[in-house]
């Protein structure tokens, strides 16, 4: 499992061997345990200035954006699948 906290800017990995073993997705855990938790460390930035800066660099110095339309739908894609397994309690396949 992920948890990331948007305002703290901190990603955490959390290994559940029992998890995997015991899900059923039609069902629900048999338990809970919490495992093995991984910090992953990423580098603090003010996201929307990140993405503003590089539009505006990539008009001004006429660079490729650096995410694509294409880029940005498929992740709009799998925003939305994230959102019907979750309503649907299913796994979705992309």
């Amino acid at each position: 499992m992920f948890c990331a906290n948007y305002l703290a800017q901190e990603l955490f990995f959390y290994e559940n061997e029992f998890a995997s073993k015991n899900f059923d997705y039609n069902g629900k855990f048999n338990n809970v345990i919490e495992g093995k938790m991984i910090k992953i460390k990423i580098t603090n930035k003010e996201p929307l200035k990140c993405e503003l800066e590089a539009f505006t660099e990539s008009i001004i110095n006429g660079y490729d954006s650096p995410i694509t339309g294409h880029e940005g739908m498929e992740a709009l894609k799998i925003a939305q699948a994230f959102i019907e397994s979750a309503k649907n309690n299913k796994t979705i396949t992309l």
